[in-house]
């Protein structure tokens, strides 16, 4: 029964991440930063890879970049790398947190094998849930939030994240401080 609702859940974000994968290839949008609504980010906590719970609060007063994803999510796979680079970039002002809707065994082996250098949080349903809470309305991966140092959204994307167009948030966000 447990193995049925997991291929059920994979199957629901295997098409979703199809057809919004779709939808962002005829379209160009560009990633601004501006106060899309006066939504503070949700607070969490969910575990790592270790097991150890993570909350949200750790990372306030820096500028969070939460990044949705999973092992098996090709665009998800593409946008890591430059969060890696950046993460090691703006190390200071700026902390990236990875919440993979995936197993762990999958997560735990990608992470290793790319060195990630920021959190990565595991989940499966609690993660869906709160993907929402931070505005993906749609449901699909990679949807990446982030959140200014007074813990408000400035902005969402849903899709692959190129690591220029987030750099120049960045670079946005920190010079707005």
């Amino acid at each position: 029964m447990k193995m049925l609702h997991f291929a059920i859940i994979f199957a629901m974000l295997t098409v979703t991440l199809i057809v919004t994968n779709v939808m962002l290839a005829q379209q160009s949008r560009e990633l601004n930063v501006k106060v899309d609504s006066q939504q503070l980010a949700p607070s969490f906590s969910l575990p790592d890879l270790q097991g150890v719970t993570r909350h949200s609060s750790e990372w306030s007063g820096k500028i969070v970049i939460v990044n949705f994803w999973a092992s098996w999510c090709p665009p998800c796979i593409r946008e890591i790398p430059g969060f890696i680079r950046l993460q090691d970039k703006y190390a200071e002002q700026v902390q990236f947190v990875g919440i993979a809707l995936d197993q762990k065994a999958p997560v735990e082996a990608f992470v290793e094998r790319m060195q990630m250098n920021y959190p990565t949080l595991q989940t499966e349903r609690k993660g869906v849930s709160l993907s929402k809470e931070f505005g993906n309305r749609r449901g699909g991966l990679p949807f990446t939030a982030i959140v200014n140092t007074d813990g408000t959204v400035v902005t969402r994307h849903l899709g692959e994240l190129p690591e220029a167009k987030l750099d120049a948030v960045i670079q946005q966000l920190i010079a707005a401080k």
